[in-house]
């Protein structure tokens, strides 16, 4: 709890945390896989002011759990970039097919997924290629509760801006996006001003925005406020 990863000096502040694309290298801020029975927590973490950029399409994360049962942001939010501005996360990727979470969750356990915060994050790439934003990712099974989140900003457009054209390929900017087993309750959560710059007007490759996207499990999806989403 309390962390604070990103930045150049304390609390996430001074200039970006930079890589150059002389290498490709997976990032992950907060990486968890841990046991079931009694609930692992994180909370009140903050992850922002980064400057990322790959030689290839290695994929950036915020917050994974691979396993267990946890508990992500019930007592106080986790803050994955910030809810006003845009790109205080940006992540710039050579090559197609690279993903940018802000909490990926691909353990089956029970995951009790709350009050975090994920906006102001822009992925970027050269015309033809794609690269992937998930606010929230579920892609197992288990028991995953997915509620109260803010994914992207109620005040700044673009919040979430996947700004490649990819004319060559497809990509997906995603509020919540679920492709595992299991049982899921997502509710209640907003997710706005999500952007994705595709113009590929091929029906099997075009861009995809959502809010929320679900294809496993059993599923309850109420209550969410989605709006000002925008496909190029």
């Amino acid at each position: 709890a309390d962390n604070y990863i990103g930045g150049s000096t304390s609390m996430c502040a001074g200039s970006a945390w930079t890589k150059t694309n002389a290498f490709n290298n997976t990032f992950i801020g907060i990486y968890i896989n841990a046991g079931t029975g009694t609930p692992s927590n994180i909370q009140n973490n903050t992850i922002r002011n980064f400057d990322w950029s790959n030689s290839l399409n290695a994929n950036w994360t915020g917050i994974q759990v691979a396993g267990g049962d946890v508990n992500l942001g019930t007592v106080t939010g986790n803050s994955i970039g910030n809810e006003t501005g845009r790109g205080s996360i940006v992540v710039t990727n050579s090559t197609s097919g690279g993903n940018v979470y802000g909490i990926n969750i691909t353990g089956a356990g029970t995951v009790d997924c709350q009050n975090n915060k994920i906006g102001s994050i822009t992925t970027a790439n050269n015309a033809t290629n794609a690269s992937n934003i998930y606010g929230i990712n579920k892609g197992a099974g288990g028991i995953i509760t997915i509620s109260n989140n803010t994914v992207g900003s109620n005040r700044t457009g673009n919040s979430l801006n996947a700004s490649s054209q990819g004319t060559g390929n497809a990509q997906i900017v995603a509020g919540i996006s679920n492709s595992g087993g299991g049982n899921i309750t997502i509710s209640s959560n907003s997710i706005a001003n999500l952007m994705n710059g595709s113009i590929n007007g091929n029906i099997a490759t075009a861009g995809k925005t959502n809010g929320i996207s679900s294809t496993s499990g059993t599923v309850t999806i109420s209550n969410n406020l989605i709006y000002s989403l925008t496909n190029g």
